[in-house]
């Protein structure tokens, strides 16, 4: 890092796309909003993205930088985007192994993963956001940021909107599986909300990429809205009843917006965490999608549809886990620690 009051630089390397889903790419850009809240200059680098994911980096305290065709394991355009100003880079995918954290150690001198479960081997840090995250995870990675403390919020998750005080007519029930699966599990969502057999309100967000599945006529007594891809989901979490969800990051923007929810595990990095969770009374837990019956998923929605206070109880443990200011703490952590390396260095 060099002197003269210069914003330093960071760099953040994301993967998304449908291969990858989205959640990748909205942790790097909460983090992102946290570096730049802390002073630095943050630049995210992605693959091409289509519109729908492209409407998440935009309007954003975010310079970003798409690369077309860009590979799930390429670093990308790291070393070039550097300047001389570069204090760190961010790496966030499953493929970003030792090659990625090589070629990012030419562009900056300290180089991070955000993690849930592995980071490639030579990083200097790493962020762990999840619930059941331990030291044990991350052997010989010198520094480790753990736990809902460094919830990687955006910035509209610092001070969401308010609930209302009373609900406006039948609960609200809003469903939201991640960047990957809504459109394969589809009809498996409408089966559960008719399985519920009580009168409610749905609205189900559709992904940049899949098609949503139009409900079947007189299938339920619920009213079904669907919803076009969104860049924000905080207004929709902090009016909704319930949350129906995949055990991805979504679950912790409804912590913070007060939600009561019902995690569905999607992939094997979700299982522990989805756990977590239910262990600690933050949700209700599904199992895995793939495997669940939705007679059964309709009767936990229904037990929360029948008890205002349960879902209180839910959301309030919840809201207590995270702050809406973790990606700023992780941030100016992340900056402070890269300066003590390079001051090491130096001497």
């Amino acid at each position: 890092m060099s002197g003269g009051g210069a914003r330093p630089r960071v760099l953040l390397r994301a993967d998304a796309g449908p291969g990858a889903g989205a959640g990748h790419l909205v942790r790097s850009i909460a983090l992102a909003e946290g570096f730049a809240r802390a002073g630095a200059e943050p630049l995210l680098v992605t693959p091409g993205l289509p519109p729908g994911m492209a409407r998440l980096v935009e309007g954003r305290r975010v310079r970003h930088v798409p690369v077309p065709g860009l590979a799930p394991d390429d670093p990308g355009p790291l070393a070039g985007l550097a300047g001389e100003d570069a204090a760190l880079v961010v790496l966030d995918g499953y493929r970003l192994g030792p090659d990625a954290v090589a070629a990012a150690r030419r562009a900056a001198p300290f180089v991070v993963a955000l993690a849930d479960g592995d980071a490639p081997a030579g990083v200097d840090a790493v962020v762990d956001h999840e619930l059941c995250a331990t030291p044990g995870r991350y052997p010989g990675v010198p520094l480790r940021l753990l736990g809902p403390r460094y919830a990687l919020l955006r910035e509209e998750f610092r001070d969401p909107p308010p609930r209302p005080l009373r609900e406006p007519g039948p609960p609200l029930v809003l469903v939201t599986l991640g960047g990957s699966a809504t459109g394969r599990l589809g009809r498996k969502v409408l089966d559960l909300l008719a399985a519920a057999d009580r009168p409610f309100r749905a609205r189900i967000v559709g992904n940049p990429w899949e098609e949503t599945p139009a409900p079947r006529p007189g299938a339920t007594p619920v009213s079904i809205e669907f919803l076009p891809p969104l860049p924000s989901l905080v207004e929709e979490l902090s009016r909704a009843s319930v949350a129906l969800l995949a055990a991805g990051g979504t679950r912790f923007e409804a912590a913070r917006c007060g939600c009561a929810m019902l995690l569905g595990v999607l992939a094997d990095n979700q299982v522990d965490d989805a756990r977590a969770f239910v262990a600690a009374g933050a949700a209700r837990g599904l199992g895995r999608w793939d495997d669940l019956d939705p007679a059964e998923g309709g009767m936990l929605l229904r037990e929360l549809l029948d008890r205002p206070d349960l879902r209180r109880e839910l959301a309030t443990r919840a809201a207590a886990l995270v702050d809406g200011r973790g990606a700023e703490r992780a941030a100016r952590e992340l900056l402070a620690a890269a300066r003590s390396a390079a001051g090491r260095e130096t001497r």
